[in-house]
């Protein structure tokens, strides 16, 4: 049989004529398949994803902004390490490189971040910026600190398959829209007497007495909408999401990512009467339990044992004795020596000669001290948690002992024959233990000797005691039997979702409407089953959102078991662990931690945050509600200004000014409410700021007067900035939803002369430097509102998830 490869060189020519004829025609039909297919050049790629008045942008040019910003942003890391290679085998190399990407990125690579970079370009290009090659060049010598050579900067983009000129086009893009940004960007500045009023806000205290009007109480009062104003009020906010902030409302009928949850709970209250009518607890168990555990449990120690600290009495056996020099380290005292004292008195030798400090005889030689030496470098000079300085004065000591004795001086090489032996003997030891003790590191010898186990003294077994071990032995049954049944539950749940994954008539993937419904009743009628086999409870939600999920009684609280992080102090709340995938029928388990309540769910429905019809269910009722809250609002304020009016007349406090009236002034109504607040500021420091939580606290948060419920910025300048001592007013709190009658009863000021004195006042992590930020910000969210309203952003079928980021940022 021939060989195909030389079949192949027979006619490699006719072969290679036709493969190159077949590509050109690809080459030219190939857009047009793509098309007729629906690739990324196709109907699906072409679908506008964000509306502007200046053009429209596509799904398929939003990605490629996102891949020109991932090239550049891979580009920093290369480069930065290629021109920093000494940091690849560092710990944080990891950390600098992305410090640098956060630096020199441009940003995150986010639909809203590319919408924005986007539109400065268009800005930059009518206010004439240019970019030069030079600026480009500079910005990655700032990039690498200029340490890419142009032999490693070839290399790099040779590597990413990247020519020079693209990639000089792509950063200039970026450049081009970050000068156009800190052109029209406005600034903030905090001047001194800014610094003045961000110390009032936090030092100045005040009481005040509130009385609150509700808004939902006026909306009977507003009348019904007509169709034409139900459907004018939907086209103008369909593509909106409600917004309550900072005092204002603002219509918005974009429905957000909803899900339908089904799930069994297990009630901790019910398995513990099972488990107590199960049988008494009994003195064995009792008295075995005792046992095991009181050498771990504190409750059965009279006290804890700790470890000595400056106070406590030195252990006799470290103590030395009376005469004797405490030796610097182990390696000093000698290993024979163990019944002998460490140092003896000075006195002299036969040839009337002072002994040396060290207990080794004058003959000694350097070398005779080495294998000691070696001996001594195989061990540590002392154990864990003794000081540099401590090893190193040791070490020092022993070498000393090592040594010969050095020749005495010439002007005192004769000893003082006039003194006693015995005197020079005292005064010589004196002299010892004054030079070598404060030498001697405090803990070295003893931290090389174990340590006898502190002794522990047990509480007796009485009748107290007993009852506390009764109840830890019935709630650990309880805790049995509640992890027996919740694992029984969720593997027969899992069994009925594997049979749905096969089954023809149910279909768990991109589901419509028809087969959800068929999803949702098979689910019902499972789950009921496995509830009454367990002794559960089965329930389900409707369509709900995060916020709506978190806010239902006893399953929103709910937190996933074990997920506790000690880093955050907080755990995976149900309604993460509902929205974290589009996953239907997988099961996952929630705890609430107050009622020991256990709950198996999943969902049976996942449906994306959409711009809706003004026909589905529900869209109607809301256009309703949010126009009858807007008419509400200027009622109840109306109502509001009345009572303040009437409690500035009266001059009396404004319990006694409002007596007698109702909300609505209806006199059917019950009476108003008027409450005293505690004393409390503008602003006030966090207690205990945490910077490694994941949603960290911020150092400065606005004060809670506790009678105010969600204060915002805007009340809180009303009742400090607008009204003064014994004055009346009225404030919107922060979702709009409560007018307050406000009395200031009393304030202190903020002391100027002890703003003179604050040390912190300018430095970058003070409180004062954080409400100098948060002005910034409040600067960048109405220059953000100003940009929308400018070029009539409208975002088409954004995913959740990216909304979601959009929106918690622009607030």
């Amino acid at each position: 049989m021939q060989s195909p490869f030389r079949v192949f060189r027979k006619y490699q020519k006719e072969v290679m004529a036709v493969m190159v004829f077949v590509a050109l025609i690809l080459f030219g039909i190939g857009d047009t398949l793509m098309k007729m297919v629906g690739g990324p050049s196709g109907p699906r790629g072409s679908k506008v994803l964000v509306e502007t008045n200046i053009g429209n942008l596509t799904q398929m040019q939003m990605q490629t902004l996102m891949q020109k910003r991932r090239i550049i942003q891979r580009f920093i890391q290369t480069a930065f390490m290629r021109s920093h290679p000494d940091l690849e085998k560092e710990p944080y190399a990891g950390y600098m490189m992305s410090m640098t990407v956060q630096q020199y990125g441009f940003g995150r690579v986010t639909e809203p971040d590319l919408l924005e970079s986007w539109l400065y370009r268009h800005e930059a290009r009518k206010l004439g910026i240019v970019v030069t090659d030079k600026q480009v060049e500079e910005y990655i010598r700032g990039v690498t600190q200029r340490k890419l050579s142009t032999k490693k900067f070839e290399e790099v983009i040779r590597e990413m398959q990247l020519g020079a000129r693209e990639l000089f086009d792509m950063v200039r893009d970026e450049l081009l829209a970050v000068t156009a940004y800190r052109m029209k960007q406005p600034v903030v500045v905090a001047s001194p007497e800014k610094y003045w009023e961000y110390y009032q806000a936090l030092n100045t205290r005040e009481k005040i007495e509130v009385a609150a009007v509700p808004v939902k109480d006026f909306t009977s009062q507003a009348p019904e909408p007509t169709p034409a104003q139900i459907a004018k009020l939907f086209e103008e906010h369909k593509d909106d999401d409600e917004r309550a902030f900072e005092g204002e409302f603002k219509p918005g009928f974009r429905q957000p990512r909803r899900v339908k949850l089904q799930y069994l709970e297990l009630a901790f209250a019910e398995i513990d009467a099972k488990a107590r009518a199960a049988g008494p607890v009994t003195d064995k168990e009792i008295e075995d339990y005792y046992e095991a555990n009181k050498d771990i449990e504190s409750r059965f120690q009279e006290g804890e044992a700790g470890l000595d600290d400056d106070a406590s009495p030195l252990d006799p056996g470290f103590a030395p004795e009376k005469d004797e020099k405490m030796p610097a380290d182990e390696s000093d005292a000698k290993p024979d020596s163990a019944d002998k004292p460490a140092d003896k008195p000075a006195d002299k030798d036969k040839d009337d000669k002072p002994k040396q400090e060290s207990d080794k005889p004058s003959s000694s030689k350097p070398e005779d001290a080495k294998p000691d030496e070696a001996k001594n470098d195989d061990k540590p000079d002392c154990a864990p948690g003794v000081d540099d300085e401590a090893k190193k004065d040791s070490a020092a000591e022993s070498e000393n002992a090592a040594k010969p004795p050095a020749e005495p001086a010439a002007d005192n090489d004769k000893p003082e024959a006039k003194k006693p032996a015995e005197d020079k003997s005292k005064e010589e030891d004196e002299k010892d233990v004054a030079d070598e003790a404060p030498k001697a590191p405090a803990v070295g010898p003893r931290l090389n000797q174990p340590h006898a186990p502190p002794k522990i003294k047990y509480k007796p077994l009485d009748d107290e005691l007993r009852e506390g071990i009764r109840e830890t032995i019935l709630y650990k049954r309880s805790q049995k039997m509640m992890k027996d049944i919740i694992a029984k539950a969720r593997d027969a749940m899992s069994n009925v979702a594997a049979g749905f994954a096969v089954s023809t008539k149910v279909k768990l993937t991109e589901p419509n409407a028809k087969e959800l419904a068929v999803l949702e009743s098979r689910s019902d009628e499972e789950l009921h089953k496995i509830a009454e086999k367990f002794g559960m409870k089965f329930d389900k939600t409707a369509l709900v959102s995060q916020l709506e999920l978190s806010e239902i009684p006893g399953l929103g609280k709910a937190v996933e078991p074990g997920s506790y992080d000690r880093m955050s102090g907080e755990s995976t709340p149900i309604f993460q662990q509902a929205f974290d995938n589009e996953a239907l029928c997988r099961v996952f388990e929630s705890e609430n931690l107050e009622s020991s309540n256990v709950y198996l769910c999943w969902k049976v429905e996942d449906a994306a945050m959409h711009v809706p019809e003004l026909q589905e269910p529900g869209v109607r009722d809301q256009v309703v509600a949010a126009f009858k809250r807007q008419l509400a609002l200027p009622l109840a304020e109306k109502r509001a200004n009345e009572l303040a009016e009437r409690a500035r007349k009266g001059g009396k406090s404004l319990t006694e000014a409002l007596s007698g009236e109702a909300v609505t002034g209806d006199a059917k109504e019950p009476e108003l409410k008027v409450e005293e607040s505690k004393e409390f500021s503008f602003w006030r420091e966090s207690t205990a700021p945490n910077p490694m939580m994941r949603n960290r606290q911020p150092p400065v948060q606005l004060d809670d007067p506790g009678v105010v419920k969600n204060p915002s910025r805007k009340f809180m300048q009303t009742v400090f900035n607008e009204l003064g001592e014994g004055d009346v007013g009225v404030a919107l709190n922060g979702d709009a939803s409560i007018y307050y009658v406000v009395k200031v009863i009393s304030r202190r000021p903020a002391d100027r002369e002890a703003f003179k004195d604050v040390l912190t006042l300018f430095a970058q992590n003070s409180p004062y430097a954080f409400l100098a930020q948060l002005d910034e910000r409040t600067v960048a969210i109405e220059e953000f509102e100003r940009r929308k309203k400018k070029y009539a952003i409208k975002w088409h079928n954004i995913p959740g998830r990216e909304q979601m980021q959009m929106t918690s940022d622009d607030e």
